[in-house]
């Protein structure tokens, strides 16, 4: 009847995380750390969504719904669907990391950038549904928008105080900001 139930996805991704020790001399340690990532993701789905098995979109109460991309997605009753471009996203974080006076004073501060890019042309890449029978084919439901581009960036510190170097075990005091 054409309500394949079907999911193909697409899914690459890669992390580097580096460290170099800048100081390391006794009471004092200074650590840069960087994370950059890169992922690639596309997928596709269909199925048959009325709730009650696909007898509302195959039978009496089927009506015409139209779709423009509904002839890409079947030939005759049988879906067809291909993986389209992925979207592609970047993030790279930054960090100074020290540890002072052998433990006292520890401390990070860094930033974070994400840049997220949705392909220009999102054919193949959507989820697909048939509704009421449509005569058209199946229709998409994409889950971004075409061409988007979305950037995140961040600062942010935080360094605790270890209170057992005053005599006070087991306590320190942790403040940071975002």
């Amino acid at each position: 009847d054409g309500q394949v139930q079907l999911t193909q996805m697409k899914h690459a991704s890669v992390v580097n995380n580096t460290q170099i020790e800048a100081i390391d001399s006794g009471a004092t340690r200074v650590r840069l750390k960087n994370i950059f990532s890169f992922d690639s993701f596309t997928s596709n789905s269909a199925g048959s969504y009325d709730g009650v098995g696909g007898i509302l979109q195959e039978g009496a109460f089927a009506s015409a719904n139209y779709s423009n991309f509904g002839s890409n997605n079947q030939v005759g009753t049988r879906l067809t669907a291909k993986l389209g471009p992925a979207l592609h996203t970047y993030t790279n974080e930054l960090q100074l990391q020290a540890e002072l006076w052998d433990g006292l004073l520890k401390a990070n501060i860094g930033g974070f950038y994400q840049h997220q890019q949705a392909p220009r042309n999102l054919e193949g890449t959507t989820n697909v549904y048939k509704l009421y029978s449509n005569p058209n084919g199946y229709l998409n439901a994409v889950g971004f928008i075409k061409r988007s581009v979305a950037k995140e960036k961040a600062i942010f510190g935080q360094a605790t105080l270890d209170l057992s170097h005053a005599g006070i075990e087991g306590l320190s005091i942790t403040g940071g900001y975002r």
